[in-house]
């Protein structure tokens, strides 16, 4: 050792070892190997330089070893093959014997010498870290780099400007716990993430960059993929959904010889101190209370007062379909007013056929079907919810959900919605319970694909594309090592395809071209050029945000604590968390994207949504939690939510009033009301606990709820019937209807066959149809339900019908107008007379055709 070197050992008495990761570089391995040692000779005389050769086929490792054979400094490690940097890193790191160990790239692209300033800082913090100064690598990939460190910075909240720089210093004793566990490039970011999560102290140091001294660089554009794809699991377990968090549900099943270890316990137990106290896990017995309490909400909302008419065009569509299926006995080919209907699969109309069976051929047999559906998925969404997240968490989802506008009133329309959402969901649950335990649940895996299956037997292939992709992204984001694999998914392919196959198998036989309309046109075609209900990409925000109320609002706060960079939020979020926001936001998306949007298309997300809110209100401001500070921001959270909806609902009581739903004395009772809540909201604030204040919101969202479900919507559906407004005029319609000739015009509404339990309603596409003459001149009274957009004083109307014709208006109502047209016949039989006073009817054999006060019948000018 020479002089200078004594000098310098004795000024800065470092102990160091000097990782450089080599792959295919004998063009440059020797000097990158000389540089080292003359530039840690100057800082230290205690160094070793260990060249760990990542399975190069070229000559690196024989010209290492030659090098170490000559100086004992210098160390050769060999991996028998190509793994990646980060796994040469993590053999240089075992490898090393000093207390301070530092690694840099074999590409001589860095001036060693910058360690005579690094290696002070290493005294004061924990890491010294460089970052390039005037980058010398082409533009394309200082671009990159830029990008990167941004992306970065975005994700992981990153505070060093180059993460990526290959020139950094740690203490050996803290790499076990930082140690990359990636085997590429990644492995950077992922040690100078762990570190500063772990509240490592980090220093960043200018350092010089030089060309590449000889050979080809190893990072290409190839990289990229295999950056991301270590990037984004490490950051969605890392910031989003620790694996470290575990949730109240798991916690509890971890006993006897299933619990975790002590070590595991341990940290368990700091982050539990570290998160809100919720009170103690509920009992079973209070598990069931709370699950009987859902059963009568949901109930309560869903299935009362559910015959009212049918609401055109949907509802008498999906009423008249299985109607048809009873009346001609074929269950394969669905048929709308005699014709075969392709658009969707049979299982809605089967269940509907099955209820007409039971029950009879009423409007609310056929709605029973959505509100059992919509109820079953609140059961299920509390059931699975509390393996998930616990049972208060569970529970306060469920409720969410079960006084939510947009659900309960997509359960009481008869749409195939609620069906595909209790069936998506109920998949989503039992995938996520297949992996969720200590190994591959078989049978859970094949209930999620029998419910899958009959999703698709009910809506088409759109219940796979909402299924398939959150449990994929689930398991390839955590790493989950009992992810289903190519063998579990040919299974869960083999049992859709058994369901579902012999139907279109026999559709296709009956029909040739079933699968080019029904898959391209109806499916693919209608997703991309928005054929039916174009809107734009945005639109599913207000739909969300308005399906959700009265709980709309906290989608706010919650969105707010899922980014959330907290360590004492992050260890509330789960990866059951992750995988409902995969679930949701995939739902969102998908429809979003699609050209064509309807509100209902929303509904098999919100499950997720609400069992997120639920589970961001009981971290935060549980009603049943015992820590006292969380107590308080549940009793303000509520009361704010209370005063609020008081308000609202006095706008709502008006609201009625001005769409003639409510009569003034109805109004002002109803108002009323709610200003008595207001007022006592604002006496009561602080002299009633948390849980009677969650209470006193759920009631009067429950009586907004029902208010809008059980009276507003019915009395709106009855003043746009097609048979009249009332109840009494509608059923003496439908007798008159049953007994003569009857023809729909420019719409093919399927209550008119419904109600009548006819199969002979004509359809007249147009006005201008000439066989409308032909039709009307049968003899006797002929019956047209004509779309109101046609004006039946009209030209064309009139030339239609036969001079010799008397006409008169029966019903008027916004969706069409009822005519019965006379023609030859000297007197018009089997017609009754309805009277706004009096209901009896006048003599059957009167000639004059009849007059209904609901629309203050009149006859039709000629």
């Amino acid at each position: 050792m020479d002089a200078v070197t004594q000098d310098s050992s004795a000024l800065c008495p470092y102990r160091l070892s000097l990782v450089l990761p080599a792959w295919n570089e004998e063009a440059v391995i020797a000097q990158a190997v000389e540089e080292a040692v003359a530039a840690l000779a100057q800082v230290t005389a205690e160094f070793e330089v260990i060249v760990v050769d990542d399975g190069s086929t070229d000559r690196t490792a024989a010209i290492a070893a030659a090098l170490a054979a000559e100086d004992r400094r210098v160390r050769l490690v060999r991996q028998p093959a190509n793994r990646g940097y980060g796994a040469a890193l993590r053999a240089g790191f075992a490898a090393a014997h000093h207390e301070l160990v530092a690694f840099t790239d074999a590409d001589c692209q860095f001036e060693l010498g910058d360690l005579t300033y690094m290696l002070p800082l290493a005294r004061q913090y924990d890491i010294v870290s460089g970052y390039r100064i005037d980058r010398k690598d082409p533009p394309l990939r200082r671009f990159c780099s830029w990008g990167y460190n941004t992306l970065i910075q975005g994700l992981l909240g990153s505070t060093v400007r180059d993460v990526d720089c290959a020139l950094k210093i740690f203490h050996r004793d803290q790499l076990p716990s930082i140690e990359p566990q990636s085997d590429h490039y990644f492995a950077n970011t992922e040690m100078s993430t762990n570190a500063r999560m772990q509240g490592l102290s980090i220093v960043e140091v200018g350092v010089q960059h030089r060309p590449r001294a000889a050979g080809v660089s190893k990072v290409s554009m190839l990289e990229v993929p295999k950056t991301l794809s270590s990037l984004l699991p490490f950051w969605w377990q890392t910031m989003m959904f620790p694996h470290g968090a575990i949730s109240p549900g798991q916690r509890r099943g971890l006993r006897g010889p299933n619990r975790m270890p002590l070590a595991d316990a341990e940290s368990r137990r700091a982050e539990s101190e570290a998160r809100p106290d919720d009170g103690g896990a509920w009992t079973r017995k209070q598990f069931w209370a709370a699950f009987l309490l859902l059963l009568v909400v949901a109930g309560s909302l869903l299935f009362p007062e559910l015959s009212y008419p049918l609401i055109e065009p949907d509802e008498g569509r999906y009423a008249e379909i299985p109607r048809e299926m009873l009346a001609t006995g074929d269950w394969i080919v669905p048929l709308f007013h005699g014709e075969p209907y392709l658009d969707k699969p049979p299982l809605f109309y089967w269940l509907c056929a099955a209820s007409y069976k039971v029950f009879g051929l009423h409007d609310w047999a056929a709605r029973l079907v959505p509100a059992i559906a919509a109820w079953l998925t609140v059961v299920a969404t509390y059931w699975f919810g509390s393996r998930l997240l616990g049972r208060q968490a569970a529970f306060l989802g469920s409720m969410m959900l079960a006084l939510s506008i947009g659900f309960i009133c997509c359960g009481r329309f008869l749409i195939l919605d609620s069906l595909l959402a209790l069936l998506v969901s109920g998949s989503l649950f039992t995938a996520l319970a297949t992996v969720s335990q200590g190994r591959f649940r078989w049978g859970w895996w094949l209930v999620s694909a029998g419910l899958c299956g009959l999703g698709v037997l009910a809506k088409g292939p759109v219940a796979l594309a909402l299924v398939a992709p959150p449990v994929v992204a689930h398991a390839w984001l955590n790493r989950h090592p009992r992810a289903p694999r190519w063998r579990q998914w040919s299974a869960y392919l083999a049992v859709i395809a058994a369901i579902t196959i012999p139907w279109y198998v026999g559709m296709t036989l009956r029909m040739p071209g079933f699968v080019q309309y029904f898959f391209w046109e109806h499916n693919v075609n209608r997703f991309l050029s928005g054929s039916n209900h174009p809107e734009p990409f945005w639109y599913y925000a207000p739909v969300l945000l308005l399906s959700c109320m009265p709980w709309g609002l906290l989608l706010f706060p919650l969105g707010k604590y899922l980014v959330s960079r907290s360590p004492q939020t992050r260890a509330s979020r789960t990866p059951a968390v992750g995988f409902l926001v995969l679930w949701a936001g995939w739902c969102l998306l998908f429809f979003s994207a699609s050209r064509g949007k309807l509100p209902t298309y929303l509904l098999p997300c919100l499950p997720a949504i609400m069992l997120l809110l639920g589970h961001y209100v009981h971290e935060t401001c549980s009603p049943f939690a015992g820590n006292v500070l969380v107590r308080v921001k549940s009793h303000m959270l509520f009361h704010r939510g209370v005063l609020y909806l008081g308000a609202a609902g006095i706008l709502f009581a008006g609201t009625l009033l001005l769409l003639g739903l409510d009569g003034r004395l109805e109004t002002l009772v109803h108002g009323l009301l709610w200003v008595g809540l207001l007022v006592a909201a604002v006496a009561l604030r602080r002299r009633v606990p948390p849980k009677a204040v969650y209470a006193v919101f759920c009631v009067a969202a429950f009586a907004v709820v029902s208010k809008l479900t059980l009276d507003a919507f019915p009395t709106w559906a009855n003043q746009r019937s097609l048979f009249g407004g009332s109840q009494r005029t509608a059923t003496v319609l439908r007798d008159i209807c049953s007994e003569h000739p009857i023809a729909c015009v420019a719409g093919d509404w399927g209550s008119v066959p419904f109600y009548l339990n006819r199969d002979d309603v004509a359809l007249f596409p147009d006005i201008r149809n000439g066989e409308i003459r032909g039709f009307l001149e049968q003899p006797g009274v002929s019956i047209l339900v004509i779309n109101h957009a046609i004006d039946v004083n009209g030209d064309v109307l009139q030339s239609c019908v036969p001079d010799d014709a008397q006409v008169q208006e029966l019903t008027a109502t916004p969706k069409a107008t009822v005519l019965a047209v006379r023609h030859q016949t000297p007197k018009l039989t089997g017609i009754r007379q309805v009277s706004a006073e009096s209901p009896a009817p006048v003599t059957r054999e009167s000639s004059d055709i009849p007059r209904f006060a609901h629309t203050a019948g009149r006859a039709i000018s000629r």
